[in-house]
């Protein structure tokens, strides 16, 4: 009697296993997998946040994101040049850091 319970819990673990797999791979992926940038778009690149005691800033509360930025060159899919508006060089950054910037009126 125990054997077959056990039996019967094993099963039943074992389809919520699959369940929950079978969810995790058709969840929709979050990033910007979408977004193949191209030269002169406009775009916001990640920061390193850190807080500064003197100032009274605190860093959770600092916006992750700086920008607007052009994008000057694409150099690989993944990678991107970023200039100011002046066209002065701010970086390379992967498609991980960058994301697309959305104008105010554009979120409709």
């Amino acid at each position: 009697m125990k054997h077959k319970e056990i039996q019967e819990k094993i099963a039943k673990a074992y389809e919520r296993m699959k369940q929950r797999t079978h969810d995790r791979k058709n969840k929709r992926k979050h990033g910007n997998i979408t977004w193949k940038p191209r030269v002169d778009d406009k775009g916001l690149v990640r920061t390193q946040s850190s807080s500064d005691a003197i100032a009274g800033v605190t860093g959770k509360f600092i916006r992750p994101y700086e920008g607007p930025y052009l994008i000057s060159k694409v150099i690989s899919p993944s990678t991107v040049e970023v200039c100011d508006r002046n066209r002065r060089f701010i970086g390379q950054y992967n498609l991980k850091s960058a994301k697309v910037y959305k104008e105010a009126n554009d979120m409709n």
